[in-house]
C-alpha cells in the first residue's frame, strides 16, 4: 500500500516508544527497564531546538532563505542564487518538518488520552497547558510551510489513522486555521496555572511568555494578509489588545552553551567546524548598510548616508577598518564569481588588474563578531513584534523607533554610535511621506533580520521592500570583461537559470518530489491553485500585491 510521507515522521518516536507486537506477546516483549510512554518534556526539547536550529542552518537558510532575501550570495557556485534548488534540500525540508508537527501531535495525543493524561501531566505540567504550546508551535510550523510551498496538508495531516493521504488545503484555509488555532491556544493558557516543569528551553515554563508569543504569532498570521484579506487590521489589532511581545525578553529564542556541536549555532557550526566559506554578505544588502544608493538599478537608499550601526556586527571591524567593504553582486555566474570571493584558491578570471581592484575590496565573511558559539537563533523576537505594530497602527513613529532600538540592543550594535544612528533615523522618518515611513519600516525589519532570512523573504513577497533586491532582469553589477578588455564575460544583469522566467524574484519551493507519487491526487489538486504551478514562479495567495 502506498503511504504518504508522513509516515516518516513517526520514526523519532519510535526511540521513544516500545515496540508492541501481538497480545499474546506483550507480556514477553515488556522490560520493566524499557519506557513505556514518550516523555512529553523530552518531546518539547527535541521540537524546540529542531525549530531553532533547522531553519536557521546552512542547508534550509544557507542554500535557500538567505539567498531568496539577498542577504547572502554564495561564493563559489552560484546555481542557488539564480534559483536552480538541489531537491535533496527542498525536499527535505518539507518532509522533516512534518517530523516536528508529527512529535508536536504526540504531545496533544498523549496529553488528550484519558489513558496517558495523568502520567504526562505528573511529568511535564497540566495537560491543557501542554496541549495549547504544543498547537502553539505547531501553527508556526505550519506558517513556514505555508509560506514556503503554498497549499499544504493541515487540517488532515499527521493523523494517519484517518487520513493516508491528506488533502493540501488551500492558503486562504490555512491562514484562517492558523487564527484559530493560535486564538483557541491563548485562551486555554490563559486559564493555566503553571508551566511546562521542565523541558521548555524557549521560554522555562513562562505561561505569560508563551501568551505573549501566541499572540504575536497571530499579528503575524493577520498581517501577512493585508493584501488579500479586508478584516486583516481588525484581526491584528485584537492580537495587539491581547498582549504581544513588550520587550527582548520575551523573544522566542534557543541559546547555545558551545560545549558540543549539536549545542552550537550555524554559523559556527558551518564556518568553524566544517571550514565551510561559502557565503558572504550582497552587494545590494551592504550598500543599504552603508547608507548608500544603488546608482545601477537606480534605486534611492531611504536611510541614505546613514551608516548603520549593525554593519560592524555582520561583517566585523576588521572588514571596516580594513576598507574591505564590497559585496558579492547577486546572481554572478559561477565561472565569474572568483574575484569576488575573498577566500578563493584558485582565480578562474585570469585578469590581474580585476583581481586587484575587486577583490582586495570584498569583505571576508563571516567576521568574528557572529562566530560566536552561543549566538542565539529567534524564532520570533520583538524587534519585529514592534515593527508589525508600526505599520498596523499607520506607520506609528513611536512604534518605528522602539523596533529600531530594540534590534540594536539585540544585536549588541555600538551604544553610543546607536544613539547618534537613532536621531539621524528618526529625523528622517518623521519628515518622510506615509508612503516612505512604510518603507522605512518594512527596510528596518529587513535589516534587522539578517539572521531570520525566512521571515525577510516573506515580508519581501508581501510588501515588494526593500528596494535593494534586485530583480530579474535588472542590473545587479557592471559588465565583466575578460583579458582582453573587450570580450562580455557577464553583462551584469541578474538572469536566473532556465527555466525560471518571471520577472519576480523566487516566489516558493516546489513540493518534495515523492509527494508527486505518494500522495497524487492531493498533490494535483493543490498544484491546480498555484498560477504557475508547481514551479519556483507561482506567487502565493497572501503574497499577491
Amino acid at each position: 500500500m502506498k503511504r504518504a510521507f508522513y509516515l516518516v515522521a513517526l520514526l523519532p518516536m519510535l526511540v521513544v516508544l516500545t515496540a508492541r507486537c501481538t497480545k499474546d506477546f506483550e507480556g514477553i516483549n515488556t522490560s520493566p527497564n524499557n519506557a513505556t510512554l514518550a516523555s512529553t518534556p523530552y518531546i518539547l526539547t527535541y521540537v524546540e531546538a529542531n525549530l531553532g536550529s533547522y531553519f536557521f542552518d546552512e542547508w534550509r537558510a544557507g542554500r535557500q532563505a538567505w539567498l531568496f532575501s539577498q542577504h547572502m550570495s554564495q561564493t563559489n557556485y552560484t546555481t542557488e542564487d539564480r534559483y536552480t534548488l538541489r531537491v535533496s534540500v527542498t525536499s527535505g525540508y518539507f518532509k522533516n518538518m512534518y517530523v516536528a508537527i508529527q512529535a508536536l501531535q504526540d504531545i496533544i495525543r498523549l496529553n488528550e488520552d484519558a489513558k496517558t493524561a495523568k502520567a504526562v501531566a505528573d511529568d511535564g505540567g497540566e495537560n491543557a497547558m501542554q496541549v495549547a504550546t504544543a498547537r502553539i508551535l505547531k501553527a508556526y510550523a505550519i506558517e513556514h510551510l505555508a509560506e514556503s510551498f503554498g497549499p499544504i496538508p493541515y487540517s488532515q495531516a499527521c493523523q494517519l489513522e484517518k487520513f493516508q493521504f491528506p488533502k493540501y488545503d488551500t492558503e486562504e484555509e490555512i491562514f484562517a486555521q492558523l487564527w484559530a488555532e493560535l486564538s483557541e491556544s491563548v485562551n486555554a493558557l490563559k486559564s493555566c496555572t503553571k508551566g511546562w516543569t521542565k523541558g521548555d528551553i524557549l521560554f522555562a515554563g513562562d505561561i505569560q511568555k508563551w501568551i505573549r508569543f501566541g499572540n504575536t504569532l497571530r499579528l503575524r498570521v493577520a498581517l501577512r494578509q493585508s493584501n488579500v484579506n479586508p478584516n486583516w487590521k481588525t484581526l491584528a489589532q485584537q492580537a495587539i489588545a491581547d498582549g504581544i511581545m513588550e520587550s527582548n525578553a520575551d523573544n522566542a529564542g534557543v541559546h547555545f552553551d558551545g560545549a558540543s556541536e549539536i549545542n552550537q549555532p550555524h554559523f559556527y557550526r558551518m564556518f568553524v567546524n566544517n571550514m565551510r566559506a561559502d557565503y558572504t554578505l550582497t552587494r545590494g544588502f551592504v550598500l543599504l548598510l552603508r547608507g548608500f544608493n544603488d546608482t545601477l538599478r537606480g534605486w534611492e537608499n531611504p536611510f541614505h548616508d546613514i551608516v548603520d550601526p549593525r554593519l560592524v556586527r555582520y561583517i566585523g571591524q576588521a572588514n571596516v577598518a580594513g576598507g574591505f567593504l564590497e559585496g558579492m553582486p547577486y546572481g554572478i555566474p559561477t565561472g565569474q564569481a572568483d574575484p569576488y570571493n575573498k577566500r578563493a584558491t584558485t582565480i578562474k578570471l585570469k585578469n590581474t588588474q580585476l583581481f586587484d581592484t575587486i577583490n582586495k575590496k570584498m569583505l571576508d565573511f563571516p567576521p568574528s563578531s557572529i562566530l560566536s558559539n552561543r549566538l542565539p537563533n529567534y524564532l520570533l523576537d520583538y524587534p519585529i513584534a514592534c515593527f508589525m505594530r508600526a505599520e498596523v497602527e499607520g506607520n506609528d513613529a513611536d512604534w518605528f523607533k522602539k523596533g529600531v532600538e530594540a534590534s540594536l540592543a539585540l544585536w549588541e550594535a555600538d551604544a553610543a554610535v546607536s544613539t547618534a544612528y537613532l536621531t539621524e533615523v528618526l529625523n528622517r522618518y518623521n519628515a518622510a511621506t506615509q508612503e516612505k515611513k512604510y518603507e522605512m519600516i518594512l527596510t528596518q525589519k529587513y535589516i534587522h533580520t539578517f539572521n531570520n532570512s525566512f521571515e525577510a523573504w516573506a515580508e519581501y513577497r508581501r510588501t515588494g521592500h526593500p528596494g535593494s533586491v534586485v530583480k530579474p532582469g535588472e542590473k545587479s553589477y557592471m559588465p565583466i570583461v575578460g583579458e582582453d578588455g573587450q570580450s562580455v564575460l557577464w553583462d551584469g544583469i541578474f538572469t536566473p537559470l532556465t527555466p525560471y522566467s518571471a520577472p519576480w524574484p523566487i516566489a516558493r519551493i516546489a513540493y518534495d518530489l515523492d509527494e508527486k507519487t505518494m500522495n497524487t491526487a492531493s498533490y494535483k489538486a493543490a498544484v491546480a491553485t498555484l498560477e504557475r504551478g508547481d514551479t519556483n514562479e507561482s506567487r502565493l495567495w497572501w503574497a499577491k500585491r
